[in-house]
């Protein structure tokens, strides 16, 4: 299984890159998560921390990314739902431009980052 630098297992959430803001080097993208309830969160982050792809202006939009977060809780709501309360404060402090870290996506977008060999 993947692993920070400590040893915690690491994990990513699924997002979805919607544009490039600064081409800069190395560039910026715009993504949205979308959270349990259907509500969007916006981020703006270097385009090599949310995707090994090589974006530029005319790249077809959205797209897939993902950032790294820490999974604190995962349950199965009244639905059957599995519901993941995840925080992206850790490992590499993103928020989104609310501020906010802490967020309850569903269990399909969250998934352990395989270990490196």
């Amino acid at each position: 299984m993947g692993r920070d630098v400590n040893g915690a297992r690491m994990f990513m959430v699924h997002v979805d890159i919607l544009r490039i803001v600064d081409d800069g080097n190395p560039g910026w993208v715009e993504c949205r998560l979308v959270d349990a309830l259907g509500q969007s969160h916006t981020f703006t982050e270097k385009i090599p921390v949310v995707t090994e792809e090589d974006l530029w202006h005319d790249s077809a939009y959205p797209c897939a990314g993902s950032v790294a977060c820490e999974v604190v809780k995962r349950w199965q709501d009244e639905t059957g739902r599995v519901l993941c309360e995840i925080n992206t404060e850790q490992p590499w402090f993103l928020e989104s431009k609310e501020g906010k870290t802490s967020f309850v996506v569903l269990g399909s977008q969250v998934a352990e980052v395989p270990a490196s060999r």
